[in-house]
């Protein structure tokens, strides 16, 4: 009887043991690896050889765009010989065209400006890679976190005994705990590798990840967020192909005026025995009738048109999304507050502890303990999909007001 005392007294410690591991799952459940944080994930992901090389590849590529634009045309060299009879004249040029109104100045302008685009362009990639990269990290984190409660509540269930009364629906409620346990682990391997797809080489040296889903920190003024979005990199780099467009534009309408071309050389006349030598300066004038630059401005001025429609839309809809965004984050957040203190009683003190008892004392039996391990389950796993929403409206609001 002694015996049969002290193995209900021990089933009934690991029963509570088990809870409480359940109710405070560990953190560290891969302990041979460091866990991976969410700043070291964006510091990681960001800083990859492969992006750096391509940002830096599309930015050469720009400046050496602009390089060719702003050089002068080549020199031209010209030899001309003419033999009438005994006399023979044959000349030597050099000519360069040359640019009296601006044209190639504009149109370099233009170039250095998409230089800077090109730029933004790369911050604003930067930026959407760093949205992936924390989208991924914090659903990888919300399975590992559904992982550890399941986890635990299927080792709560394996406490008792197979040949309860209740034993099929015990049963039962072990294949939908293993069920649900494989669904949810499959889940948390599959955003566990797409995270360190994301992060290369380096993610082979972290265990998982680690961190909280919500932090329940402040959030700034709606009209912070707002002024903010104007400085978007992806916006600025729209302002800066505007600006281009508007210079080749401008350089279209020079096309209008003539042309210049100074040439100089020497020219030798030989005849019978003598021979004149002399220098010679030439000039030429392109004389604008047919190609005036009526298209190429036109053009320019069209795509310009089309950038700042381009740019109002874009900017309307961050905006937007700020707005919708920053609301939806305040709801979420008082709903995880006020979710996180209505079920902080219940599956952390009197409800569960009460149930163990009556359990233990032979007032209920093991079916009702299972049904407040449930619901308690229920609570924590509704916990967590509340977190993860305000996690996520947090990460968007963030990308969209232009904060990395």
């Amino acid at each position: 009887m002694a015996d049969t005392s002290n193995v209900a007294r021990a089933l009934r410690c690991s029963a509570y043991l088990c809870i409480m591991v359940w109710i405070f799952p560990a953190q560290n459940a891969h302990a041979e690896l460091p866990l991976l944080t969410e700043s070291e994930s964006l510091r990681i992901g960001l800083s990859r050889p492969e992006l750096v090389e391509v940002a830096k590849g599309r930015l050469e590529i720009s400046k050496q765009t602009a390089a060719k634009v702003g050089r002068w045309d080549n020199p031209e060299f010209g030899y001309d010989q003419e033999s009438v009879g005994n006399e023979r004249e044959q000349s030597y040029s050099i000519s360069q065209q040359l640019d009296l109104f601006g044209h190639r100045r504009l149109k370099r302008q233009s170039s250095e400006l998409l230089v800077e685009a090109t730029r933004l362009a790369n911050l604003s990639a930067r930026a959407d890679q760093g949205l992936v990269i924390r989208k991924a990290f914090y659903t990888t984190l919300l399975h590992k976190r559904q992982v550890e409660y399941v986890q635990n509540w299927g080792q709560v269930l394996n406490l008792a005994s197979p040949s309860h009364k209740d034993g099929q629906r015990l049963q039962r409620e072990r294949m939908i705990a293993s069920a649900r346990l494989r669904s949810v682990r499959a889940d948390y391997v599959l955003s566990w590798h797409r995270l360190r797809s994301l992060l290369g080489v380096q993610s082979s040296r972290f265990g998982s990840v680690k961190g909280k889903l919500h932090d329940g920190g402040a959030i700034s003024s709606l009209d912070a967020y707002l002024s903010k979005v104007k400085e978007r990199p992806d916006l600025k780099e729209l302002e800066e192909k505007i600006a281009a467009k508007e210079h080749l534009t401008r350089a279209a309408k020079r096309q209008r005026y003539p042309g210049l071309t100074v040439g100089v050389g020497t020219k030798t006349r030989s005849s019978g025995g003598s021979s004149l030598s002399g220098n010679t300066v030439q000039l030429g004038l392109s004389i604008p009738i047919v190609n005036r630059g009526q298209s190429a401005q036109n053009i320019a001025a069209t795509e310009a048109t089309n950038l700042r429609h381009t740019y109002q839309l874009l900017l309307d809809t961050a905006q937007g999304e700020v707005r919708a965004l920053y609301h939806r984050l305040a709801e979420l957040d008082q709903a995880v507050a006020s979710y996180r203190q209505q079920a902080r009683s219940y599956p952390s003190g009197l409800h569960i502890r009460d149930a163990l008892n009556r359990y233990q004392s032979g007032e209920s039996n093991l079916i009702e303990l299972l049904d407040v391990f449930r619901s308690a389950l229920e609570a924590q796993l509704q916990l967590l999909d509340l977190s993860y929403s305000a996690r996520m409206a947090r990460i968007e609001l963030d990308w969209n007001s232009g904060v990395l």
